[in-house]
């Protein structure tokens, strides 16, 4: 019999079995947000749970997937209607409490994983917030687009579609994914190219800049999206699709295997762990 994968359809014998498996939880993140005229506002969401459940099809016995986070950081889109956020604290807060409330049934290995830019500062915080309060837990987190194979077919696709630098939000690699996943909802006959001016040095969200720069979306693109998705494809969507896939798929075998040492507090008697006394007791 194959294992469930869905964390929300197990039942509580089933979540204990789990976690002596020492299976590894996937949380995916994204946002509501405009993605150009043609793409969703879930594009984001849509991504990246739509990766997790296919890194669950490849290890079922490994991991569980959490539901997504589909709000998220994404106050710098207000400008588009539909788009909705949630403010840094509350977003640092909820997605810290969910991965806490994982380490208190006895979880060890928690891997967030984001589909959407504007997410990533707050979910390092929240990482470290968790690992910090419950050292017994590992709590990481990575965009499903970062992987260098990732990366390296984003670039190839800008260049082929005469882009400087890796422009997709909205555009060709996005909606590519979107409709590898379900085409129903992308309206490709409403698809435009919408270059935004490049720079070596700042990056609109844009994780591998130098300088990364947060302005009102709509001072940098008035179409809300950026690249090209005119010629996006299902297939082309699969093929990146399953690149990423592969390559998260080792990355949460070695996250499972993965042992570090146990804190070595210097203090004598033992100091708690960082962060427990800002909080009541009864909330340890």
């Amino acid at each position: 019999m194959t294992k469930k994968t869905i964390y929300s359809q197990l039942t509580w014998p089933e979540t204990k079995e789990a976690i002596a498996e020492e299976r590894v939880v996937l949380l995916p993140t994204g946002s509501i947000e405009g993605h150009g005229p043609h793409c969703p506002l879930d594009t984001d969401t849509v991504i990246a749970e739509g990766v997790c459940k296919r890194v669950a099809e490849l290890i079922p016995d490994q991991v569980l997937v959490l539901p997504p986070l589909s709000i998220g950081l994404a106050n710098n889109h207000m400008d588009f209607p539909g788009t909705l956020t949630f403010t840094e604290i509350t977003y640092i807060n909820m997605v810290s409490e969910i991965c806490l409330g994982l380490g208190h049934h006895g979880f060890k290995r928690i891997l967030i994983i984001n589909g959407h830019g504007g997410n990533q500062p707050a979910l390092d915080v929240a990482a470290r917030i968790v690992n910090n309060r419950n050292p017994g837990v590992l709590c990481g987190v990575m965009t499903y687009y970062s992987t260098p194979k990732a990366m390296k077919i984003d670039a190839e696709y800008a260049k082929a579609q005469g882009l400087t630098g890796s422009q997709d939000h909205g555009g060709f690699g996005e909606t590519s994914c979107y409709l590898a996943f379900n085409p129903d909802p992308v309206d490709m006959s409403k698809a435009q190219k919408a270059e935004i001016p490049y720079s070596s040095a700042f990056g609109f969200g844009a994780e591998d800049a130098p300088v990364i720069l947060m302005p009102y979306w709509s001072t940098v693109t008035p179409l809300g999206m950026m690249g090209d998705p005119r010629k996006a494809n299902a297939e082309d969507g699969n093929t990146y699709l399953n690149v990423v896939v592969e390559e998260i798929t080792q990355i949460v075998r070695d996250f499972k295997k993965m042992n570090l040492s146990s804190r070595n507090d210097q203090h004598d008697p033992p100091a708690p762990a960082w962060g427990t006394h800002f909080f009541a007791k009864g909330d340890k």
